[in-house]
């Protein structure tokens, strides 16, 4: 898709809201399809949903994300945090830990 090639997310900051919508609704409707993007899309959301340019009402929806793909396919999603540097696998478990 499309989409991806527009990956990560570096100047504007403000579609954060819109992308992950999107990137919700790809993976779980076509998860077999878009997998291999998966680890760019949990990178890309553990570098930017602490960032202070995100808007505010963007953060439950990354976090939405991220934990929707744990929920739904853990496997891949451990496998993907496994290559994660340990900052971006703190944030992310600190996303999953939240309310």
């Amino acid at each position: 898709p499309v989409i991806f090639q527009h990956l990560p997310l570096r100047e504007d900051f403000a579609e954060a809201n819109s992308v992950f919508t999107c990137l919700n609704l790809l993976y779980e409707q076509y998860f077999t399809e878009i997998e291999p993007y998966l680890p760019k899309c949990i990178e890309m959301a553990a570098s930017i949903i602490d960032d202070e340019r995100v808007l505010p009402d963007a953060v439950p929806i990354i976090r939405d994300f991220l934990r929707s793909i744990y929920t739904k396919h853990s496997v891949a999603f451990v496998q993907v945090m496994q290559t994660l540097n340990e900052p971006l696998r703190v944030i992310v478990t600190k996303h999953l830990q939240t309310n």
